[in-house]
């Protein structure tokens, strides 16, 4: 694949340079949506059966409204044209992968349930005693560099699962210190995510009690992220926020392995047609998912001398999916890679208008700002209201 912008080189990505990519083969988002091998009626399907397990949510965690796992879109204070989805204040884990983490283990439960002849009338007998003594018999892992991980502890333990979280040395302490709290078993691994995939992964073979829950390839990851699509466009035109082919919603998404991007950029695509551009942002030390496109494959940033140190705890990922580089490359419009101070000065800008954004969700409005400040657009801030306050401080520099 080649660069589609006289900007780029893939010498520059090498140097942890900050670049702008732009996809030489754009197809009609119709065709691009057939392309992607997923089937349509996904994030519908998704977005029902959160509605079905709402009852149980709220039931589980009562900080959850009515149990809706919903964000809204909200204005950017003094930007003009530009939107906010407010993923960082999901409940329970304040972040996008509540949406993922949350999907997987729910399905999984309703077939642990049935598997053991508990045929559940409804969600919420999954809260019940019966339940519990299925699910406390089962063991759940996931390797995560932090909001996974937070996402997958917080729903399996709450259900009663036995569950273990393998992080990567990029994971944040207070993050460990919250699963263990909420009664996740935290695995600590000197290595990066993949080491912690990796032994998360070989920990739950052959064992036909355990479940892994598999961030470099879930369909049911997927699915949960692809929900964000229906809700996101009910939402928008509540807001009358135009757009078209015409003059098409800019979409930006941070990227990590690019399991939540993928399924939010196909969900909004089934939604929203031909009226959206995507746009994928990473670190410039952690460019997994432009590689993976330059390449053809998933290919180890570590290869390109990339790997090193960032603020973004939650895209500190040297390789990137497979399923979500086979949904991501006909739908995504470009790519761009951005500084550390970039992310934080952005997250510094949202803290000051009252939002609470890691560096990990605030890469959304630095690749904004790299691609020219376009509009209409939507930054898709991914995580943060739940980084404590003492925390977020030291990030951003402020005494």
């Amino acid at each position: 694949m080649t660069a589609g912008s006289e900007r780029f080189s893939v010498q520059l990505v090498k140097e942890a340079q900050p670049v702008r990519w732009l996809a030489p083969r754009r197809l009609p988002m119709e065709a691009a949506v057939s392309a992607c091998g997923q089937p349509t009626d996904v994030p519908l399907r998704a977005a029902e059966d959160f509605r079905r397990w709402a009852p149980l949510l709220a039931a589980l965690f009562p900080s959850m409204a009515g149990g809706a796992v919903e964000s809204p879109v909200v204005r950017c204070e003094g930007e003009a044209g530009l939107w906010l989805k407010m993923d960082c204040c999901l409940p329970v884990t304040g972040s996008v992968k509540t949406r993922g983490g949350f999907y997987e283990v729910l399905r999984h439960a309703e077939r642990a349930a049935l598997e053991s002849g508990l045929v559940a009338g409804t969600a919420l007998e999954l809260a019940g005693a019966e339940a519990r003594a299925v699910f406390s018999s089962r063991r759940l892992a996931v390797g995560s560099t932090g909001n996974l991980g937070l996402s997958v502890g917080s729903i399996g333990a709450a259900l009663g699962f036995q569950t273990t979280v393998h992080m990567s040395r990029d994971a944040k302490a207070w993050k460990k210190e919250l699963l263990r709290r909420r009664g996740a078993e935290v695995v600590e691994h000197d290595g990066p995510y993949s080491q912690a995939v990796a032994q998360g992964r070989a920990a739950c073979q052959g064992d036909p009690m355990a479940h892994f829950v598999d961030d470099e390839n879930s369909p049911l990851l997927f699915a949960g992220y692809s929900a964000a699509g229906p809700e996101t466009a009910r939402q928008l035109a509540a807001e009358g926020i135009a757009f078209s082919a015409d003059r098409p919603l800019n979409v930006f998404l941070p990227c990590g392995v690019g399991g939540a991007p993928a399924g939010v950029a196909f969900g909004l695509a089934c939604a929203l047609g031909s009226g959206v551009r995507f746009w994928l942002v990473e670190p410039v030390q952690f460019p997994c998912v432009l590689a993976g496109l330059l390449t053809g494959a998933p290919f180890p940033v570590t290869d390109w001398g990339l790997g090193g140190q960032t603020e973004a705890d939650g895209l500190a990922v040297g390789t990137a999916s497979a399923l979500a580089l086979r949904v991501l490359e006909p739908l995504v419009y470009g790519a761009l890679t951005v500084r550390n101070e970039n992310m934080i000065d952005w997250s510094r800008r949202l803290r000051r208008r009252g939002v609470k954004a890691e560096p990990s969700a605030a890469a959304a409005l630095a690749g904004w700002e790299a691609a020219g400040r376009p509009t209409p657009a939507l930054a898709w801030l991914t995580g943060g209201s739940l980084v404590p306050s003492d925390v977020f401080d030291q990030i951003l520099g402020v005494s």
